[in-house]
């Protein structure tokens, strides 16, 4: 009985995280588009830490380089939160240890690698962008401790799921020959 309980609420919660997962993989990078989109000059320069005053206007080219850069870590997170959902489908059946799970912790881990490291190449570069065609210029590469944080969690992470896929295989192999 106690069993039964414990796999309908794996079951609940995979269900409703797959909906949220799938929810903030199609809205993140429409949000970042609208914001990009309405965000004034004086926003847009403060968000690449450069001086507002240097840029009291941004030109449609140039705002559109600075939506498609900003989107494009959003778009490899959204990947990755869809890749999640392998494994959350895998625990509504019932497998909680299969390959196919620990597969899609690794490669979400992956992709939330790379998203940070991209988001940390979005700032200098949306500098760079204000920057082409004016006389003066401004570029700012910022790392804080949140971002070396993240990223020495999310390779523990990607470490776990990489040893638990090997697990797996090994326990599949040893399956065959039993």
């Amino acid at each position: 009985m106690e069993r039964n309980i414990r796999r309908q609420r794996i079951v609940l919660w995979s269900r409703a995280l797959n909906l949220l997962l799938t929810a903030m993989a199609v809205v993140a990078p429409l949000a970042v588009v609208v914001m990009g989109a309405t965000m004034s000059a004086a926003e847009i320069a403060a968000s690449a830490d450069v001086d507002p005053a240097l840029f009291p206007t941004v030109t449609d080219d140039k705002r559109i380089a600075i939506v498609v850069l900003t989107v494009i870590p959003v778009l490899v997170l959204s990947y990755g939160l869809l890749r999640l959902r392998t494994a959350l489908s895998a625990f509504r059946r019932g497998q909680y240890f299969s390959r196919d799970v620990f597969v899609a912790f690794r490669s979400f881990a992956s992709t939330l690698l790379a998203a940070t490291l991209l988001r940390l190449a979005v700032v200098p570069l949306t500098g760079l962008i204000l920057s082409a065609g004016n006389e003066k210029g401004s570029l700012a590469i910022t790392i804080g401790f949140d971002t070396i944080q993240s990223l020495v969690l999310i390779a523990g992470f990607w470490l776990l799921a990489w040893v638990f896929t090997e697990a797996a295989a090994i326990e599949d192999e040893n399956r065959q020959f039993v």
